[in-house]
């Protein structure tokens, strides 16, 4: 049977305005997903972390049944090179253009 997504919109937030760029943001996220659930749990949540990034807001596409656990890793994450931030997540879809179109 084919699994059920979920698509993530997330924002990064932080005190300066600063455009973050798309690789140091994805090696922060996979680092910090990958340190919280464990190898196992990583790759039962078949997270791919979508390459639409404008106005530091990006897309995460996962597991219907691990977004509450994706959403509370994105909160773990304080700093992205060497910046403060705070991921927000700004929605869930169970579509992409729907994802695009709301939250973007």
């Amino acid at each position: 049977m084919k699994e059920k997504r979920r698509y993530i919109v997330y924002e990064v937030i932080s005190d300066k305005n600063i455009n973050f760029n798309f690789n140091d943001v994805y090696r922060e996220i996979k680092s910090k997903i990958l340190s919280f659930l464990g190898e196992d749990s990583y790759s039962k949540a078949s997270v791919i972390v979508l390459n639409e990034w404008k106005n530091n807001k990006g897309i995460i596409k996962v597991n219907n049944k691990y977004t509450d656990m994706i959403r509370t890793s994105l909160m773990l994450i304080k700093k992205i090179s060497s910046v403060d931030v705070v991921i927000r997540t700004k929605g869930v879809s169970g579509l992409l253009n729907k994802a695009k179109l709301k939250y973007f």
